[in-house]
């Protein structure tokens, strides 16, 4: 058991914490395996800890993995039941890994199986059915000694904790939050990074989407220098393709030269100003028929940073546009994309509503509109957008930034992106009400705060922290029900 002390909270494990739904369509093989072991990894981990809540003792057994494994593989070919498997999680009705675990643990009959005193060695198994699309999960749990019930510290230390406040994720400024918000998602090997300046939002925030698309980050560089923290991580993750976002007026020759000493391929993409570049940004790297775009105005920062981190989500590009005219760039794009899901973020004061008939028009090449997501500020927008994308099983990672400046929440997108999660927006000194009804209503966790107390202050992560710790209330020993 001691290959369990070797999981972090990265990319793997936060990805599996926040599968909270599995009929997304068919992904590949090797994309399915890795689900499939991140997600029996995370239901193990959850059972050690929740056990260790009540005091108990738990142990990998081989029996009861294999009694797991043969009923999840029988249950994924068709073969209704529970083959022996103490407890089972159906398709479509109990999300996997922490969502199915928290239903478990809810339901009086299954809870007693998980958090049975003399039933200590445990088994998960975990198939996919034959199209990809859905987890089967069944769980056993059986009796072998009552050693193994007794709660070992030193045995506990080899399983990940979990943790039950937010993570917060900061540096001494922007490059080094952005590259920590990296190392902590981002394996070594990536296929991508894509490299903007840290100066201004635009170029990265049309390079989060195309990031999340190829798996990796979005770092941050100064015009004529890469920064030390940036340099870091690109030697750590030795990316086969560093993508210059903006010109030469931006990120200098000089950098771009710099950049081949941490990768073989280096690519620019630019136009003649914001609005070209996000379009050349997605005209690069989506083909026509997104499953979704997003629009947002490239005149201010908020409402395009929950645009960046929603799109990077459902695999679409974000464009800019001004509030009174559609750029031609931004036109011309939209329509090469065909989109059947263009959503424009902002009310009439950031995108005016022929602005708005436009985008629609040029999207879809009919008169069917666009959608939108709005809200009286930038927090109730931001929450907004979270809405339309996240389940309704709860669950789901969270990353949580300032909506008073761009950096950190840039950042944050890819990341959220990478583990299948979402971006809410703070004000520093307080939480918006919009954003703690949606904390609660998605029991968000794990949750990750960017940015040090300068950024998100204390007082707001302490806030964040109860809402987090509220999602383990079923983990108590005196939990009877909801």
């Amino acid at each position: 058991m001691s290959a369990r002390s070797g999981i972090r909270l990265g990319a793997a494990l936060v990805a599996a914490a926040a599968i909270a739904a599995t009929t997304a369509g068919p992904v590949q093989a090797a994309a399915i395996e890795q689900t499939v072991e991140s997600c029996r990894d995370r239901l193990k981990q959850l059972t050690v800890w929740a056990r260790a809540e009540q005091g108990l003792g738990t142990v990998e057994s081989e029996e009861a993995q294999a009694v797991a494994d043969n009923s999840a593989r029988l249950r994924a070919s068709g073969v209704d039941g529970h083959h022996q498997a103490s407890v089972i999680s159906a398709p479509g009705a109990d999300g996997p890994c922490d969502v199915t675990f928290e239903s478990l643990l809810r339901s009086p009959p299954h809870r007693r199986w998980v958090l049975r005193p003399d039933h200590c060695g445990m088994g998960w198994g975990v198939v996919p059915d034959k199209a990809g699309s859905a987890l089967f999960i069944s769980g056993d749990f059986i009796d072998v000694g009552p050693e193994a019930c007794i709660l070992d510290e030193t045995v506990l230390a080899e399983w990940p904790p979990v943790p039950r406040v937010a993570a917060r994720v900061s540096g001494r400024d922007r490059y080094e939050t952005t590259a920590r918000l990296s190392e902590r998602v981002f394996d070594p090997g990536v296929k991508a990074v894509f490299l903007a300046t840290g100066e201004d939002y635009p170029d990265a925030l049309a390079a989060g989407p195309a990031a999340a698309k190829l798996g990796g980050p979005v770092l941050l560089t100064e015009k004529a220098e890469l920064p030390e923290a940036t340099v870091r991580e690109l030697t750590r993750l030795k990316p086969g393709m560093i993508v210059v976002v903006g010109g030469p007026d931006v990120v200098s020759p000089a950098v771009e030269a710099a950049l081949r000493r941490y990768s073989a391929t280096i690519r620019r993409v630019a136009g003649a100003d914001r609005y070209e570049t996000a379009a050349r940004v997605s005209a690069a790297f989506f083909d026509p028929g997104v499953a979704a775009l997003y629009v947002a105005t490239g005149e201010d920062f908020p409402d395009a940073l929950a645009a960046g981190a929603a799109a990077a989500k459902r695999g679409g590009p974000v464009l800019l546009t001004r509030k009174d005219a559609l750029p031609a760039s931004t036109e011309a794009e939209l329509k090469r994309l065909r989109s059947e899901w263009p959503v424009v973020v902002g009310g009439d004061g950031a995108v005016s509503p022929t602005t708005y008939w436009y985008i629609g028009y040029a999207a879809r090449g009919s008169l069917a509109g666009a959608a939108g997501a709005s809200g009286a500020d930038r927090y109730e927008t931001a929450a907004d957008v979270v809405g339309q994308v996240a389940s309704n099983l709860g669950y789901d990672v969270m990353y949580v930034a300032t909506g008073e400046d761009y950096p950190d929440a840039l950042a944050a997108g890819p990341a959220a992106a990478a583990a299948n999660g979402h971006l809410l927006l703070t004000r520093r000194g307080s939480m918006p009400k919009v954003v703690a009804d949606e904390l609660r209503r998605l029991q968000a966790r794990p949750v990750v705060v960017v940015g040090g107390a300068g950024a998100v202050s204390e007082r707001v992560k302490k806030a964040v922290d109860g809402h987090v710790a509220a999602t383990f209330a079923g983990w108590s020993k005196d939990w009877t029900g909801e």
